[in-house]
């Protein structure tokens, strides 16, 4: 599978919103307070709505940040979000080592059927990848994993 048509696949498998809100439905301005104040679903869904262009312009890059700061307190959706924009290079520098990351480690995070589809596009990516590249991702998922624990004592 070539990198444009993985990029192609993390487009069709988007993770659907999940509300905040009983009614599934939060104002812009709620999730971006929610988001600011270290919620990490506000975090996710404020990234998807910059990546998606809903409610604000379309931004990649504001998308990698609030995916990036949802990912690094755990958010498996998020950790997907991020790997794919690092797989296509939308928003982020191509970083097919980083992209490896956060797909593992959202497959290991995430809920039931997301962990599944992040796994399968992990093992696709793997396919584009030569051994360093792996195990450069492996350690970059080891050095997550460090920092992450230290901020949950």
């Amino acid at each position: 599978m070539t990198i444009k048509a993985l990029a192609v696949t993390f487009v069709a498998l988007g993770i659907a919103t999940v509300g905040l809100a009983k009614s599934g439905k939060t104002d812009l301005r709620t999730l971006q307070v929610a988001a600011e104040a270290g919620q990490p679903e506000a975090m996710y869904q404020l990234g998807m709505k910059y990546e998606d262009g809903r409610d604000l312009p379309k931004n990649d890059a504001q998308a990698a940040v609030w995916y990036r700061k949802a990912s690094d307190s755990g958010h498996g959706s998020a950790m997907f979000s991020l790997g794919g924009l690092y797989a296509a290079g939308r928003g982020v520098p191509k970083d097919l080592p980083e992209a490896y990351k956060w797909l593992d480690l959202s497959s290991k995070h995430g809920f039931k059927d997301q962990k599944l589809r992040a796994a399968g596009a992990r093992d696709a990516l793997a396919r584009a990848m030569s051994s360093g590249m792996i195990n450069e991702a492996n350690r970059r998922e080891a050095d997550w994993h460090t920092a992450f624990e230290l901020k949950q004592k």
